[in-house]
């Protein structure tokens, strides 16, 4: 099944010590997105970065940082990240940390194409010696069962 839509994506670029009452910034932003339920959030690390304060962070071994730049991607229908920014903004204010808030038009393009895999217990009442093997075909490609002790050789 494919799905077309509109949709926006937020981008959020904040530090890696950036906390709020203990907890890493980017974390709560993405648990909470979760919680609002928006469709998903990923959390990439860049390798350097510089901001207002022109201050250079990066991993490299000379220059040990410890405030390394993340980004938050979070792609949604645009009522859905309106509505989170907010709480974006407030947790901002409330970690007094910097960070930038990027919104952009996005199209959306899903592919739906997972089979669900559905698995049985093997009943141990079974007539069959070895009903992991009549209960999961593929088992006995891989194991076999000792017919003395019924147990996986």
């Amino acid at each position: 099944m494919n799905i077309q839509r509109e949709a926006k994506l937020l981008r959020i670029f904040v530090g890696e010590s950036d906390k709020h009452h203990l907890i890493p910034v980017y974390e709560k932003i993405v648990l909470s997105a979760r919680e609002q339920g928006l469709a998903g959030a990923t959390v990439f690390k860049g390798i350097m970065s510089f901001g207002g304060s022109s201050r250079i962070h990066t991993n490299k071994i000379l220059r040990l940082s410890e405030d390394l730049p993340l980004i938050i991607e979070i792609v949604d229908e645009i009522e859905k990240i309106e509505k989170f920014l907010p709480f974006v903004d407030q947790l901002f204010t409330d970690a007094n940390c910097g960070g930038l808030i990027t919104i952009e038009k996005s199209r959306c393009h899903q592919i739906h194409n997972r089979k669900k895999l559905t698995f049985t217990k093997p009943n141990p009442y079974h007539e069959n010696k070895n009903h992991f093997s009549s209960v999961y075909p593929s088992f006995r490609n891989f194991h076999s069962l000792n017919p003395l002790t019924n147990k996986i050789i």
